[in-house]
């Protein structure tokens, strides 16, 4: 895979302190910062802790803590906001993605 150069400007919650087992709204905003146009698969992720490296994250960046994934294309310098709904987990701490 080429080296993405994506930010994640924002990731929001429809309640940012869910109940488990609660229904929560989540959307994301990822921007290609490079000038050239790229393709990738956005996964995201919940952590039972906020994560603050790329080792926490390989640790649950597994298909137990997988709640979804999207198909992506940007031109250069464009954003996507990706929305979804998942059911939040006893322990829910955070939510990340990988682009892979």
């Amino acid at each position: 895979m080429e080296n993405l150069q994506l930010i994640a400007e924002s990731i929001r919650f429809s309640n940012p302190v869910p109940s488990p087992g609660e229904k929560v709204r989540i959307e994301a905003k990822i921007s290609n910062a490079d000038e050239e146009p790229c393709s990738f698969v956005a996964v995201f992720y919940w952590a039972p802790e906020i994560i603050m490296s790329p080792q926490q994250a390989a640790m649950y960046a597994t298909p137990e803590y997988e709640i979804h994934r999207q198909d992506v294309e940007l031109r250069g310098r464009e954003s996507i906001s990706i929305s979804f709904e998942w059911e939040a987990k006893e322990g829910f701490k955070c939510v990340f993605f990988y682009a892979k």
